[in-house]
């Protein structure tokens, strides 16, 4: 009896995999690789509004869906331009899932994909018309439907209850190029490789990317090679919490330059402020909580104005020296360009307000320093700075308005010493 049951176990695998074997036989029979080819042209053609061309596709139980020399235009069509290209795409199903109504990916595999953005001079993006396009939920009902409002409405319903998931994605060798027409930006992103882990909305998510950017703007050329580590923790999608670090190698920007530059940050979004966080980068400073650290040298800051007009993020890290460098009185010293050593600053980000605590600049011939906080969402300041050249100090206050702040003399403040910086990484563990 015993030897039965066992027999019956050890039987089961092997019946799953001939199974497996002929229905993947079968499929392939049914839907061979140029009317499969056919079908992703025909559905991406409508979801993207734009014209679509796969050289060989095929689909399989075993080996998933997978697609050879996918190119996607712009809008309208080919004579418009290239918008995305890509050696190869692959998407391995999981079966498992379905069975709690989960449509999830077991494997996502992206070889060699060429992406081409241009910002228009209105301010949208050559992309901007696919915001919509892939939404499942809606695509889906629409064509299902028929134009029957009830079905419509029942199939919305019923495959936005699906769950989209991801158990690996990989992007290998990706070129992004990118141009602003507005302005003289250019950026060229190559050498690509990333890795994402457990992409799921209300998981956590792993992962890892790198890649090499150059550039021009104005005239002058930039570069850095760029590293990245994060881990999220996604809610319909969006981060809602993310710690991290960004490593930044031999950074060459018109108005920045430093041989290392590391970022960490330790950051969640509040449930109320969710949307908020989704809409972009303005809005996402007042949003978060958490904790950012910058830290970074030898190098050189140039024009701290203009590096923070075209960045929100500087804005807020260089902010008292942008304040300062603009500023004219009391005798300071020239903060138009900078030569440093070092470079540290710590930003803790609570309910709108962001807490300076410290952040420093040292360099052969200036030192700077500052601690307070800045309010975002109310729009006021209330910081207190150290310059330092050669044997002589000047502090100041810097309060009021954080666009027209009052900027005083302050003899009393000192700066607390700068000290050894734990890192976050080490904090949390490395992501």
């Amino acid at each position: 009896m015993i030897r039965r049951v066992a027999l019956v176990f050890l039987s089961l695998p092997a019946a799953l995999l001939l199974f497996l074997f002929l229905g993947d036989r079968a499929i392939e029979r049914l839907l061979p690789p140029k009317k499969v080819a056919a079908i992703c042209v025909r559905e991406l053609s409508a979801r993207l509004h734009r014209e679509v061309r796969v050289e060989e596709a095929g689909f399989g139980l075993w080996r998933g869906l997978w697609m050879a020399g996918l190119a996607v235009s712009e809008s309208p069509d080919f004579s418009a331009g290239m918008f995305l290209e890509a050696d190869r795409v692959i998407v391995k199903p999981s079966y498992a899932p379905l069975v709690s109504g989960r449509v999830a990916a077991g494997e996502v595999v992206l070889m060699r994909p060429r992406i081409h953005i241009v910002r228009r001079r209105d301010g949208t993006y050559s992309h901007s018309d696919l915001a919509g396009a892939m939404d499942l939920a809606a695509s889906t009902a629409t064509a299902a439907g028929q134009g029957n409002p009830r079905l419509e409405a029942l199939l919305r319903s019923a495959v936005a209850a699906l769950r989209l998931e991801m158990g690996e994605a990989r992007i290998h060798q990706a070129e992004v190029v990118y141009a602003d027409a507005a302005s003289s930006l250019t950026l060229a992103l190559t050498d690509g490789e990333a890795v994402l882990k457990e992409v799921r909305s209300g998981g956590r998510t792993d992962a890892r990317t790198s890649f090499k950017v150059r550039g021009a703007s104005g005239g002058r050329q930039f570069a850095a090679d760029v590293l990245i580590k994060a881990r999220l923790r996604l809610k319909d999608y969006v981060p809602i919490e993310s710690a991290g670090s960004v490593v930044v190698e031999r950074a060459a920007y018109p108005r920045f330059r430093s041989d290392t530059l590391r970022v960490e940050w330790d950051f969640t979004v509040p449930d109320g402020r969710l949307r908020e966080a989704a809409e972009g980068f303005t809005p996402l400073l007042s949003s978060v909580e958490g904790v950012m650290s910058v830290e970074g040298g030898p190098g050189e800051l140039s024009d701290p104005s203009g590096l923070a007009k075209e960045s929100r993020w500087a804005a807020l890290a260089l902010y008292p020296v942008d304040v300062l460098a603009r500023f004219r009185g009391l005798d300071l010293p020239s903060l138009e360009k900078i030569e440093y050593g070092s470079m540290r600053g710590v930003y803790s980000f609570k309910a709108g307000s962001v807490n300076i605590a410290p952040l420093y600049i040292r360099g052969p011939l200036l030192g700077f320093n500052a601690e307070g906080v800045v309010q975002m969402r109310r729009r006021t300041v209330g910081l207190k700075a150290n310059l330092g050249l050669g044997t002589s100090a000047v502090g100041v206050l810097i309060k009021g308005p954080l666009d027209k702040p009052e900027i005083v003399p302050d003899v009393s403040f000192k700066a607390s010493g700068a000290g050894p910086l734990a890192t976050i990484e080490q904090k949390l563990g490395r992501p």
